[in-house]
């Protein structure tokens, strides 16, 4: 999953505040969690993380401009 420790620690709030924004981003369609893909065997484990990303430019150049 997402790292959201990290990216609290960064922004200066809570690991579950971070969540619930990254799923209000998703509900009202603003932004979306991208899973790896492998095609290799059923079994195995995916280790690697899914990536955010969000579909409004302007909102994620946002943070740049504050």
């Amino acid at each position: 999953m997402i790292n959201y420790s990290n990216i609290a620690r960064d922004c200066g709030v809570d690991a579950k505040t971070v969540r619930t924004y990254l799923e209000i981003l998703e509900d009202i369609y603003l932004g979306y969690h991208l899973y790896p893909y492998r095609s290799l065997s059923k079994r195995r484990i995916i280790t690697e993380m899914p990536k955010f990303y969000l579909f409004d430019t302007a909102l994620s150049n946002l943070p740049k401009e504050i």
